[in-house]
Order: structure tokens, then sequence, then C-alpha cells
């Protein structure tokens, strides 16, 4: 989630400022999101020792990410899905490109269901939008 903040946002999505969500991505590929701050939660060595936890508290599509970004911050989002040459081409970096067609084909497919054993409040992209929406920068020009 934090990528979609300052200062990570100037290189992961350069176009956010424009008021865009470009990606290499489908438009109906999900991604699984995480605030980093939630990841303290797991911090009890006896609950979570010898556990492999995937970690994730939602899975958005990028329209739902940008629709999120917008009601929180007041302005017009929108998300973009380019082909990878496209996205290179108008700046996305090579290895977030490479990423998202990964994303595209494979994806993380996290069972979020299966963290609810462990009783933990994971936040969700809607909550971290609102807690750090002074940090998600629109600056229409």
């Amino acid at each position: 989630m934090d990528n979609f903040a300052q200062p990570k946002s100037t290189f992961m999505f350069p176009h956010l400022q424009q008021g865009e969500v470009r990606t290499a991505m489908l438009a109906e590929t999900s991604l699984d999101l995480i605030a980093a701050d939630a990841i303290a939660a797991f911090d009890n060595s006896e609950k979570f020792n010898k556990k492999s936890i995937e970690l994730a508290s939602e899975s958005l599509t990028m329209k739902e990410v940008a629709e999120i970004l917008a009601s929180v911050t007041g302005e017009s989002i929108i998300s973009v899905s380019l082909s990878p040459q496209e996205a290179e081409e108008q700046g996305i970096l090579h290895g977030l490109v490479r990423s998202q067609e990964w994303n595209n084909k494979v994806g993380y497919t996290v069972n979020i269901n299966s963290l609810k054993p462990y009783n933990i409040k994971l936040t969700s992209f809607n909550e971290w939008a609102e807690k750090y929406k002074n940090d998600i920068k629109v600056n229409r020009v």
C-alpha cells in the first residue's frame, strides 16, 4: 500500500501525480496489498514461530485502487492499463513492468482468509489511504 504514497509513489506510480494509476496490469488483475505498518502485528515470536504466513489484507484491481484514492483525496484519479511496451515508453520502470506482467500471469494469490485464525486486525486499503491521504499527491498541472 505504501507504494501509493510519497516518496515511493514518485517512482512506483509516477503518473499518480497527474491523476492516473498507469500500469501494465490487466484491468481484471488484482494486486494483493498490505500496509507496511501492519507487519508489526506479527511481532510475536511464540505465536508465529515456524509458521509460513502469506500477508495481504486485500486484493484489489487498479480500478478499485484508483477509486479509493480518488474518494479519499477528493481528486479525480483513474486507472489506465497499458501494454508492457506502452508502459515502458511512458516512463514506468522496466522492473516494475516485468513484475506487473508476472502479476497478470501468476500473482501472489494470498489466501486472506487463512489469516483469520491469528486474530490480527489488518489495515484495509481505504483505512490506509485515509491515514496517509496527505502523502498521496495529485498535482494536476
